[in-house]
């Protein structure tokens, strides 16, 4: 099964998960790697197939706190 991970603000899964759910139906869902356009999402991968790999690079937040972190491949 393909996957992706997006590292959101904290207290944003809930919002971060309803927005990709809506992406499953959307005509470039798939092409948006199931990932929302929203400024919640700090960052995100591609979706990678299984059996491969993908180095994420970002620049972590300053200010600490608990960053979600979810796979929003439909499934």
């Amino acid at each position: 099964m393909q996957h992706n991970v997006v590292i959101g603000l904290p207290g944003s899964l809930d919002v971060i998960g309803a927005a990709a759910d809506k992406l499953i139906t959307a005509p470039d869902g798939a092409a948006k790697h199931y990932v929302p356009n929203s400024p919640l999402v700090l960052a995100s991968s591609p979706l990678v197939e299984p059996g491969q790999t993908y180095r994420l690079r970002f620049t972590a937040p300053a200010k600490p706190g608990n960053y979600v972190f979810v796979c929003t491949f439909p499934g």
